[in-house]
């Protein structure tokens, strides 16, 4: 299971909710589901960077019809591909497609390691203070996504585990 975070791509996808990525999953596994109510199964987007504007998003989200956007779905599914593994992708939307990320990503993430950088942050918001609150509400979006996301894999894990494994 490949789970984690994605901005909306399209209208109506709050912070929270969760969506099965039907093109970088197993059919197999998704149709072994018992899928509630509340999730969405759809297209995951995998860009090359974050998608830090509203703006962005929208013109991704209508020219490919994807639910969400991530970086890196598409990649361990690749792997998984190649290696006989089945997948199933699970993603929790962070950002709504009208919320920009309200700090840059080359400074929200080292472009090394790909984590977080506080004192980068930190400098930024310094020098930025109107970005404050913007940031802090990316925050409790990404905690209200982790929950969720907690909360979701929860929900669909029993159905997952009913299945027989099959190692190819």
């Amino acid at each position: 299971m490949s789970a984690g975070f994605s901005g909306a791509l399209q209208p109506g996808l709050p912070v929270g909710t969760i969506v099965l990525a039907e093109n970088f999953s197993d059919p197999g596994l998704l149709k072994s589901l018992v899928v509630p109510h509340s999730f969405r199964v759809g297209r995951i987007f995998t860009a090359d960077d974050i998608l830090e504007t509203a703006a962005q998003k929208t013109a991704i989200g209508q020219a490919t019809g994807a639910l969400a956007g991530d970086l890196e779905t598409s990649h361990l599914y690749e792997v998984c591909i190649r290696n006989s593994v089945k997948m199933l992708s699970v993603r929790s939307i962070s950002d709504a497609i009208d919320q920009s990320i309200p700090i840059p990503s080359s400074v929200l993430l080292d472009p090394e390691s790909g984590r977080a950088n506080p004192k980068a942050i930190f400098q930024y918001l310094f020098r930025n203070p109107s970005k404050a609150q913007d940031f802090a509400r990316l925050l409790r979006d990404a905690k209200t996504a982790q929950q969720t996301l907690a909360s979701g894999i929860q929900q669909i894990l029993p159905s997952l585990l009913r299945r027989p494994i099959v190692m190819r």
